[in-house]
């Protein structure tokens, strides 16, 4: 952990500051040891330079709590940490189960995968942000879900200072793959209780995280309380399929959610091989009726998740009146095939599959200005 995220963060219950107990120092950072709130005494553990600010619930680490068992004690003499009830915490037990061993297993994802490597990410991290690189320039951005930290990767090479947080364990990956940068920042913590300082951010983005939380609309706020007024937050979704496509991709998933990690990483194999070998022109009807991709960390992502909403492109512009979101951009329509130009197939048959938006804090609610779409991509300088 950098000395410098102690400015950006604090207590989630009383505001405070942080105070710091550092144990081990490496190249300057502070590599283990205790986050205290004077005012509260509310503690976390910074383990493998990552501060780890989540309840005991979530997040216990036996090894480091031995290894400094006499300056733990020491410290802590005579504090207190009582935990709020949490009506998600089973939700986020099997979160941090699945997607934690996803992005420790997966851990080079979006760096040198056959497919999905750096290049490939670039330009999924800017069409799913829809941001110009010079955007963010020397900017503090928020990377709300960070996973292995691709896309946190992908921003910092646009010269911003980010901080990416996630729910489990894939932080230290996340951690591996942008400690080179001087610039980045990573936490462990619940989108629900972020211990940033709020209105902070220039920059927030959230890709493919929401619908993963149980409520994607609060977990939109909570995020979006951590940016500027008149700073900028970029969100991707789950966008809900056809009735056909819906009901295949619920019937399968109550089979897959029941299955162990070893053998969900057998079916995500056999998927992503079988779609590899059939190509692109089987996958893309395929596709219509249930998700099939041929890429392994992609086939376990969609079918481990212990929840996955879907959403409209409607319901998400209603979010963001309400939360005086002034939508600049999206993504809607955004595949122009001359057979999705027929209404009727675009919104029963084909619709969009993700939901991607981007817009402007503003401090009050507004009346909704209908956004620009971004229609041509390939006209645009990244």
């Amino acid at each position: 952990m950098k000395k410098r995220l102690l400015q950006l963060i604090e207590c989630k219950s009383c505001k405070e500051e942080f105070q710091l107990h550092t144990f081990n120092t490496e190249n300057l950072e502070i590599k283990d040891g205790l986050l205290i709130c004077p005012k509260c005494n509310v503690y976390y553990f910074i383990v493998n330079f990552i501060p780890r600010i989540l309840p005991r619930k979530l997040y216990t680490n036996n090894k480091f709590e031995e290894k400094f068992e006499k300056q733990i004690t020491k410290i802590l003499k005579n504090k207190n940490l009582s935990e709020k009830d949490d009506s998600l915490l089973k939700l986020k037990k099997d979160t941090t189960k699945f997607f934690g061993y996803e992005w420790v297993h997966f851990d080079r994802h979006g760096f040198d995968d056959e497919v999905y490597n750096e290049n490939f990410e670039k330009n999924i991290f800017h069409h799913k942000t829809l941001l110009r690189s010079n955007e963010i320039k020397n900017k503090l951005v928020l990377d709300a879900g960070c996973g292995n930290g691709r896309y946190v990767y992908q921003a910092l090479k646009c010269g911003a200072e980010v901080v990416g947080f996630d729910l489990g364990p894939g932080v230290d990956s996340a951690y591996n793959n942008t400690k080179q940068f001087a610039k980045a920042h990573i936490i462990q913590a619940d989108v629900f209780n972020l211990p940033f300082k709020d209105n902070i951010f220039n920059f927030a983005f959230t890709i493919g995280v929401i619908h993963h939380t149980g409520n994607a609309k609060r977990a939109l706020k909570c995020i979006l309380e951590k940016v500027k007024e008149k700073g900028t937050i970029a969100v991707t979704c789950y966008h809900k399929g056809n009735m056909l496509w819906e009901f295949n991709d619920w019937l399968i998933r109550k089979f897959t959610l029941k299955m162990s990690i070893p053998n969900l990483m057998t079916l995500s194999k056999i998927l992503a091989k079988s779609c590899k070998f059939f190509g692109l022109w089987v996958e893309k009807p395929v596709n219509l009726l249930f998700r099939w991709e041929p890429n392994i960390s992609i086939m376990f992502d969609w079918y481990s998740a212990p929840i996955a909403t879907h959403h409209t492109y409607p319901e998400v512009y209603s979010w963001c009146k309400e939360f005086g979101i002034n939508v600049t951009e999206d993504l809607r329509w955004e595949k122009r095939e001359w057979i999705r130009n027929i209404r009727w197939i675009r919104e029963f048959i084909a619709p969009d599959f993700a939901i991607t938006i981007k817009g402007i804090k503003e401090k009050h609610s507004l009346k909704f200005i209908k956004p620009k779409h971004v229609w041509d991509k390939t006209k645009i300088n990244w």
